[in-house]
């Protein structure tokens, strides 16, 4: 099972005082999404960079345990879906291209 709330929200520093310490550059799915909100992306590549550096933040501050063992399971089903997704952007340029070069 999932920790409940795990990645949602900024790490709280109040009841994880040395976080800062260990980790230099955090991130959360609330600030990717203001991010993605406002823009700050140009790629799929850059949100997905984005989530790496979270899990891999987990990783680096956790060490072992249920939250490690949960960073990685959703960085499978992240790269599972990214192949997905790049897969299917591709058909979609193959198509795109093709149609194109009737076209001219």
């Amino acid at each position: 099972m999932m920790p409940l709330g795990l990645f949602l929200e900024p790490v709280d520093i109040t009841q994880v005082s040395d976080y800062l310490d260990v980790i230099s550059d955090p991130i959360d799915l609330a600030t990717i999404e203001e991010h993605l909100a406002d823009n700050k992306y140009r790629t799929f590549a850059d949100v997905k960079s984005e989530i790496n550096r979270m899990l891999e933040n987990c990783r680096t501050y956790n060490g072992t345990g249920i939250y490690v063992k949960t960073a990685d399971t959703l960085q499978r089903a992240l790269d599972s879906e990214s192949r997905k997704l790049e897969e299917a952007l591709a058909r979609f340029h193959a198509i795109y291209d093709a149609q194109h070069d009737l076209l001219s």
